[in-house]
């Protein structure tokens, strides 16, 4: 199945993909209110393609459930776009054979949590973050006094990773 953006977007509910691609360009085609679940097939994924909301963690978790461990991906976050991760929701986990591309940034908001992740790597393979981006802590606005792992990205029994051209920073945990 493909979903052929001719014009005309989603503007909320779920879409629930079956190895469905998408032929979109560049264009909006989801809404704020928008969530993707189901199984991918996308070679390359834009953020474009969603509209910018308060909840920059849905963003990016529908941007990592359009990849699929079964294909490879291609996610896209340009120069212009800084993603917040909310206090709420401070764990992101690509599927395997999978690259983001981050030209922007990721921030995660001031948190009292003990632990966190951006990105979340447990028993992957093939996963490549990389485009010059910038990947930032709280340890300036942690609100929490405990704790020893705030990580950018945790990587734990995975194989063929690479992290290249990133700058990681204010991160209070191992890196």
């Amino acid at each position: 199945c493909t979903l052929d953006f001719q014009g005309g977007s989603f503007n909320n509910g779920t879409i629930v993909g079956s190895n469905t691609k998408i032929n979109a360009g560049l264009t909006k085609i989801f809404g704020a209110d928008v969530t993707l679940n189901g199984t991918w097939n996308c070679s390359d994924i834009y953020d474009s393609w969603f509209t910018q909301s308060e909840d920059s963690f849905a963003l990016l978790q529908n941007l990592c459930n359009l990849t699929s461990d079964n294909y490879y991906g291609t996610i896209y976050i340009n120069r212009n776009h800084n993603i917040i991760i909310p206090e709420n929701a401070l764990s992101i986990k690509p599927n395997s054979r999978t690259t983001i591309i981050l030209e922007g940034s990721i921030t995660v908001a001031p948190n009292n949590f003990t632990n966190y992740y951006i990105f979340r790597l447990i028993d992957k393979n093939s996963i490549t973050i990389k485009g010059g981006g910038f990947l930032i802590g709280d340890v300036e606005t942690h609100t929490g006094t405990t704790g020893e792992w705030g990580h950018g990205i945790f990587i734990q029994g995975c194989y063929n990773i690479n992290i290249n051209n990133l700058q990681l920073m204010n991160f209070w945990g191992d890196g």
